[in-house]
């Protein structure tokens, strides 16, 4: 055997690695086109680990792929199959139709005879699922046999069965089962005749349930190696760490240096999908030498899979695995800040540090837990909150707030974007997620502790869509026009009046078109008059939520400053329950 140490294979591992990365980098089509027109394009393809070959075909398009699956390496198929063909604990029979026909259709030789020397348990037990066979005795006549059966030999007599064991009629519509299992057959036939006879023989004993887990409990240990956990073992990702944990992380152990037999098996496509804007791989791209190291790489990809097992996520194509490498950057932000104690981000010495000290997984679960105490601050609130003991729902706290609440409450908490980058939800990703989000649940808080201190009879609820702030501007209108503490909406003549007190020292802001602001002497009247509802001084009110009511009179000022009290129209209006007619409550 070749020395793998000696310099002319170490310079030949390292210029097929700076190809495949070159080649990575590229769209699809001019991938596929610069691997084919590439003059070493066998070993170029059997260089690609199996975790980033099975990416690019997949990007490519697995029609348009035939050519570099029939050069792929044993490995890269085995791959392909143990991502492929499972549906959860079963082989599912449809998926192995699919690939059976794509293998048959670029290398039927070589496929066959990979069946018969590595995968004859996956044949063997697709075949039992889907064939009868009857073997000929010297005294049958073929006349014996219904239509249903066709043979290659005479001997034996094989149909294909209307049904899988678990029930399902034909999966793959047009006829493609049926091909798919006689051109099967029929190779097996055409390289080794004997060895066709055999196989049959063995379908015949073949007992499912065992060769089924048996396959799978291989094919999970295969897995388990890049990441792949069963997921039971994966959702261990997400177990919560208290801050006391950080200093126990045990040492990482890395792998020695310079061994290019490593970067020659290390995933590379989970690095060409990163952000580089991304703290995390920013501190990756500075580092001394020219590249990431390939037990870091290596580390980074089995964190990905392991995230992928643990969200139930088949991954397949680019854009795909771009959502589970932000995931895993956005946490490992979060827990190199939590590990470090930096309120934004860590010096990059000290991120280089943690991160050689202390393994990728443990580091997003530093991140995760700080994602986890703000989910359990929230549902602690919530068992006990004003909110619930009055059976309002979350919309009762607006979109902004009831966005927010809800990210955490799902079993994976989320982060409230409200379309800023494109989508309602996202994964946290920095320490300003963090403090947006810690701000948000202390104003939710506060202001439900601040209804729960007011006798407020919430009573059947207004046809108008009732939030905390309609219901605390509401109240506070209908005090100061001497009406009941209810949740009634006020008649637009009465509510007229309150209006043109919020606005009356600014009239002139209106005539000369600019907003007009609400007065100092307006929002003490609001203070003076939570103090008196809550029993609280003005000063503890202020302190406490002081930048949640400057805010809601920033909303009054937007809304109403520029609207005129005879332009007012209910219908417009949001902050207060107000309507055309009169009410009897006021």
């Amino acid at each position: 055997m070749n020395d793998l140490t000696s310099d002319p294979i170490r310079n030949r591992i390292a210029k097929l690695k700076e190809k495949r990365k070159k080649i990575l980098a590229l769209p699809s089509e001019k991938a596929l086109e610069a691997i084919l027109e590439s003059p070493d394009s066998l070993p170029l393809v059997h260089s690609f680990p199996a975790e980033d070959f099975y990416f690019l075909i997949h990007d490519i398009g697995l029609d348009d792929s035939m050519e570099l699956l029939a050069m792929a390496s044993s490995t890269q198929w085995e791959y392909i199959f143990d991502q492929e063909i499972w549906e959860k604990d079963r082989v599912g029979s449809q998926a192995l139709v699919k690939w059976f026909d794509l293998f048959l259709r670029s290398d039927a030789k070589r496929f066959v005879k990979w069946l018969d020397e590595d995968r004859l348990d996956i044949a063997e037990l697709f075949l039992f699922n889907h064939i009868e066979i009857i073997k000929r005795e010297h005294d049958e006549d073929p006349s014996d046999f219904s239509s249903d059966y066709f043979t290659f030999d005479n001997v034996y007599y094989i149909r294909i069965k209307d049904s899988v064991p678990d029930g399902r009629k034909e999966e793959v519509p047009g006829g493609k089962r049926e091909r798919v299992i006689i051109n099967l057959l029929e190779k097996i036939a055409e390289e080794d005749y004997a060895r066709y006879q055999s196989i049959l023989t063995e379908v015949t004993a073949v007992i499912p349930a065992e060769t089924e887990e048996e396959v799978y409990r291989i094919k999970n240990v295969r897995l388990a190696e890049r990441g792949f956990l069963p997921f039971e073992e994966a959702v261990g990702i997400y177990q919560p760490m208290t801050s006391g944990e950080k200093n126990m992380f045990p040492a990482k152990k890395a792998f020695s240096d310079g061994d290019e037999t490593i970067a020659k098996g290390t995933p590379f496509y989970h690095l060409i999908t990163m952000d580089e804007r991304d703290f995390f791989v920013r501190i990756l791209k500075s580092s001394p030498t020219e590249d990431i190291s390939p037990d870091l790489q290596a580390e980074f990809a089995t964190l990905c899979n392991t995230l992928a097992v643990a969200d139930n996520k088949k991954i397949r194509g680019r854009e795909e695995l771009k959502a589970v490498v932000e995931k895993a950057c956005g946490y490992i932000n979060l827990g190199l800040c939590r590990i470090s104690g930096a309120k934004n981000t860590p010096p990059p010495e000290m991120a280089r540090e943690i991160i050689r000290q202390h393994s990728l997984s443990r580091i997003f679960r530093a991140g995760y837990g700080m994602v986890l105490d703000l989910q359990k601050q929230v549902r602690e609130w919530k068992k006990e909150s004003w909110m619930d003991s009055k059976g309002l729902n979350l919309s009762f706290w607006g979109e902004e707030y009831m966005g927010v609440i809800g990210g955490l409450l799902l079993k994976r908490p989320l982060f409230f974007d409200n379309y800023k980058r494109g989508v309602l939800y996202r994964e946290f990703d920095d320490m300003t997620d963090i403090r947006e989000t810690g701000t948000i649940i202390s104003d939710i808080l506060v202001m439900d502790d601040l209804l729960s201190r007011m006798a407020i009879d919430v009573g059947p609820l207004p046809d108008q869509f009732l939030t905390c702030k309609t219901l605390l501007l509401t109240l506070w209108a209908r005090n100061w026009l001497g009406l009941s503490m209810k949740p009634v909406p006020i008649d637009m003549n009465t509510f007229r009046q309150f209006f043109t007190f919020l606005f009356s020292c600014d009239e002139t802001g209106r005539k000369e078109g600019r907003e007009s602001v609400v007065d100092a002497s307006v929002k003490e009247s609001f203070l003076t008059w939570c103090a008196e509802e809550t029993g609280m001084t003005t000063e503890e009110i202020s302190l406490r939520a002081g930048h949640v009511m400057e805010s809601l009179f920033s909303e009054i000022e937007s809304e109403y400053g520029r609207v005129s009290a005879a332009d007012l129209d209910p219908r417009y209006g949001f902050l207060f329950l107000i309507t055309r007619e009169a009410n009897d409550e006021c």
